[in-house]
């Protein structure tokens, strides 16, 4: 037997301005604290609070054998409940930056479309959702988000050992997991671009971190977080103009999905061997003293390195 069954049985022995129809999460909660596992465990254990909650996870398996990442729903209420829940996966993949990657294009896939998968949770039985397989070496990322009218739906995350799976939520592992739980989700903005200044730089994953003051954790970056901005284009001039969407990291290797009103944007892997330049997202033309408004909503992903900034390059040629 393990060392980590064994300690199992012990604690076993020892217990009892724009669209405003794409509805944003009202909490988010961060799996990272340690990015490296190599146990089975309990990794949240939390209740969802009516409205919506978004949960995005990040490891990478020391294991030395195949274990999988299991999420669980238990209804605490007294009669039958349902909830909506969505979510976009990433890995198990060697490339920490593509499993990051491929779980934001996932997720912003059904965020924009609006899907839900319904959920019915009967009184006191656990509803368990698909496992994520977690392989060794290898990493393994979510973003999943649940919306719900109900306070008492408790939500479990477990990294689950295949040979003993009832025992794995008991184990308690040599540096204890945990998770951040934050009470902002969204941070929205608006920028006006009038051409009176040509280069205008929003911050993503910026200095403004997240805090938990249960966990202490400070979420660096603001991984999980929607930045969701407004831009108002105003040329004034009697010429066409042009605003151009770029993202450029702040000193690391990156990648992202960007959601350009309701057309999904992703970026090439931005490395050092290409010095890390900008990339240009999206340009967008002005016919002369035209208004118009676009919405840009991000986050910041698994895998990468943020803070980033999404700059906004106005250009109006000369009048004759």
């Amino acid at each position: 037997m393990t060392r980590w069954v064994m300690r199992s049985w012990a604690c076993l022995a020892l217990m009892g301005f724009l669209n405003l129809t794409v509805v944003h999460a009202d909490r988010l909660i961060v799996s990272n604290y340690p990015e490296e596992l190599s146990e089975p465990g309990r990794l949240v254990d939390t209740t969802l609070p009516a409205g919506l909650t978004r949960l995005m996870y990040y490891h990478l398996s020391r294991a030395s054998l195949p274990m999988t990442i299991q999420p669980t729903l238990v209804n605490r209420g007294d009669v039958t409940v349902s909830i909506q829940w969505r979510h976009g996966l990433g890995g198990p993949s060697e490339d920490g930056i593509f499993a990051g990657h491929r779980s934001a294009r996932l997720y912003w896939d059904k965020h924009v479309a609006d899907q839900w998968t319904r959920l019915t949770l009967p009184p006191g039985q656990p509803v368990v959702l698909p496992p994520h397989a977690f392989r060794p070496q290898m990493v393994s990322t979510g973003l999943l988000e649940f919306k719900t009218a109900q306070p008492d739906i408790s939500f479990w995350l477990d990294v689950i050992d295949p040979a003993f799976p009832m025992m794995s939520a008991l184990h308690r592992p040599r540096t204890p997991y945990r998770f951040g739980m934050f009470d902002q989700s969204v941070e929205t903005q608006t920028v006006m671009v009038d051409f009176s200044i040509p280069i205008q730089e929003i911050p993503i994953g910026g200095t403004r971190f997240l805090y938990d003051p249960q966990s202490s954790i400070v979420l660096r970056g603001n991984y999980g977080m929607i930045y969701d901005i407004v831009a108002t284009l105003k040329n004034p001039g009697p010429t066409p103009g042009s605003v151009s969407l770029y993202l450029a990291p702040l000193g690391g290797i990156n990648r992202g999905v960007v959601v350009l009103d309701q057309r999904i944007i992703e970026t090439t892997f931005i490395h050092h061997k290409n010095k890390l330049y900008p990339e240009h997202l999206q340009r967008v033309v002005l016919q002369p003293h035209e208004t118009r408004q676009v919405r840009i909503r991000t986050l910041p992903q698994g895998g990468c390195f943020y803070p980033a900034n999404l700059v906004l390059v106005a250009a109006q040629p000369p009048a004759p």
